[in-house]
């Protein structure tokens, strides 16, 4: 588990190679994983998650519109063993450390 703040999230549709696509971009800040010594301040990285798994992994069905309120916001995430978000949950913001 990490902490996170989302910074934007970008909606992609459409088709690739004839195949569909329906997945969201999150843009995320966390700070840097304890390395060299040389890592300094946030890391930004990009999630894709697809709408579909939405539900599965913030517990609940969140259209776009509703997600787009957290942009600002901290998040505990957990990672699957490919580095992608298995679950997500949202820090009141009475409770994040800013």
């Amino acid at each position: 588990m990490s902490r996170a703040r989302l910074l934007g999230v970008q909606h992609k549709q459409g088709e690739f190679q004839g195949r569909p696509f329906n997945c969201l971009k999150l843009h995320v800040a966390e700070k840097f994983a304890i390395g060299s010594g040389n890592d300094f301040g946030e890391e930004v990285t990009v999630q894709k998650v697809k709408v579909d798994n939405v539900p599965a992994i913030f517990g609940q069905s969140l259209s776009l519109g509703e997600l787009v309120q957290y942009i600002g916001s901290e998040m505990e995430v957990y990672y699957d063993k490919y580095g992608h978000f298995s679950e997500v949950h949202f820090i009141p913001p009475e409770n994040s450390k800013k």
